[in-house]
């Protein structure tokens, strides 16, 4: 299964990826031979990564197949049934894998669940129980953490050890983890994860200026002019992040060399000759505590500078009387168990149907997810096509900024939206961020602009988008009154 799934990474980074030529390949091995334990566990691993959860549920739920689900086979199931929001029948299915080798993923799968159901204290009190030090960030600690607003316990976690420890074990006593920031001559930050973390967590960035002589930020090539516009005191290096520690060495020809050391998928090596030079070497998870402080505190007000060549291109489009409403609802990185925090188009009716102009800011939207926008808004939106909202953040973030409001899930464009200064709605349809609500007032944690759409009961995904729209309709009202 480890060569599968490098190979559907593979294609899918290759953008030679189809859906529909695998998941034949898949029907065709299923159909083979008379399935036998491991066939019928490996069919249903495989239909779950491809997302295909209707498959899962017709191979594991076959009677035939009944008697040959193994531990790998129960757990697919438990986690297409806890996809599907049908907890009940997952913790059913992980009974089986009690003991067995998928014991560590049933029992955390089972914390999840607790944490979803509204059990927060029942989730840390088996999270204790079941947890191994191997593991990186505990997903289910840091959130219930949150939501139970131990905000510098969870900060603590975020960077997890096994990162920090890849860190120290590369600098040595120059690393540095925080929660506190002495002041030094020189000091580099090494974001983790895609733009979207890396948007967000530059608002901290001044905390670390501060107690900086010199500061440098690596950064997403994407985003070094816009950074460099918004904090011109800090010095922005751009370096290409891997998306995966599983290809050392799987580097292209034309693209830089990597650093030869366990930091290979966040320093090239030009950025690692900088780093070696500093007095500090700080990753980008350890930032979110500076959020705390009270000279420097969240939420933040609009601190990203968008171009004044790009919102001159943007605000001379009539894009539609009424307000102007940008709207994302998923990540082009989908998986089933990334899938539960998007949402689809249909799910979003109750939002699309009020008043408005539209603007699809989902790059990828497939050709049917244009067409039912379309139908849903009565025709009422705008597909940008000439701006690459993806890669060309300069033009994003002009685009973005000239809306009266973005509402969508947690996406590198809301983020963005936000940090440019344009009114947001943040819709969670899960229970996982609805910390970043701090108050009755749905205000976000992070972003005195936005505001957020939360659910009470993990089941009722629909209740976000209901709610999300009376939120848009406020900040519409703001944003067209006159001031």
């Amino acid at each position: 299964m480890g060569v599968f799934r490098q190979l559907h990474d593979a294609y899918r980074h290759a953008g030679d990826w189809t859906d529909t030529a695998i998941i034949e390949q898949v029907r065709v091995y299923e159909r083979a031979e008379r399935l036998i334990a491991e066939r019928v566990d490996a069919v249903l691993l495989m239909y779950f990564e491809l997302g295909c959860l209707d498959e899962v549920e017709r191979v594991a739920l076959d009677p035939v197949n009944q008697s040959y689900l193994g531990p790998v086979g129960r757990y697919t199931l438990a986690r297409a049934h806890y996809v599907r929001r049908r907890f009940s029948l997952a913790l059913e299915q992980l009974e089986f894998v009690r003991g067995s080798a998928r014991h560590w993923e049933g029992e955390k799968l089972r914390s999840r669940i607790l944490y979803e159901l509204g059990r927060v204290d029942d989730a840390l009190e088996h999270r204790a129980a079941n947890h191994r030090h191997s593991d990186g960030l505990d997903e289910v600690v840091y959130h219930s953490y949150l939501y139970q607003r131990r905000y510098k316990e969870a900060f603590a976690i975020y960077c997890a050890e096994v990162d920090a420890g890849r860190l120290r074990q590369v600098f040595g006593e120059h690393a540095e983890a925080g929660p506190e920031f002495p002041s030094v001559e020189s000091r580099l930050i090494a974001p983790q994860g895609g733009p979207g973390d890396e948007i967000l967590l530059a608002s901290t960035s001044p905390s670390l200026e501060r107690r900086s002589g010199e500061l440098t930020a690596l950064c997403d090539p994407r985003l070094e002019s816009l950074l460099a516009r918004s904090f011109p005191s800090i010095r922005f290096l751009s370096v290409e992040r891997q998306k995966s520690r599983r290809h050392e060495g799987f580097v292209a020809a034309d693209r830089p060399k990597r650093a030869d050391n366990v930091l290979f998928d966040l320093f090239d090596e030009q950025a690692f000759a900088e780093a070696a030079r500093c007095e500090r070497v700080v990753l980008g998870r350890s930032l979110p505590v500076l959020s705390l402080e009270p000279d420097h505190q969240a939420p933040y007000s609009p601190y990203l500078s968008p171009d004044p060549a790009q919102l001159n291109r943007f605000s001379s489009r009539g894009l539609g009387d009424g307000g102007t409403i940008g709207v994302v609802w998923r990540s082009e990185f989908n998986s089933p168990m990334r899938s539960i925090h998007y949402m689809e188009l249909h799910e979003l009716a109750p939002l699309l149907e009020g008043p408005g102009t539209f603007v699809c800011l989902q790059h990828d939207a497939t050709p049917g997810e244009r067409a039912e926008l379309d139908r849903l808004t009565g025709g009422r939106v705008h597909f940008p096509d000439d701006v690459d909202v993806r890669d060309d953040f300069e033009a994003a973030a002009g685009l973005v900024a000239c809306l009266d409001v973005v509402v969508g899930v947690g996406t590198t464009i809301l983020e963005l939206a936000a940090a440019v200064g344009t009114n947001c709605v943040s819709m969670q349809p899960t229970l996982f961020s609805t910390w970043r609500r701090i108050d009755d007032e749905c205000r976000d944690y992070w972003h005195t602009n936005m505001r957020v759409a939360t659910v009470d009961d993990a089941t009722q995904r629909q209740v976000c988008a209901e709610r999300a729209r009376v939120l848009v309709d406020q900040a519409l009202n703001e944003a067209l009154t006159p001031t």
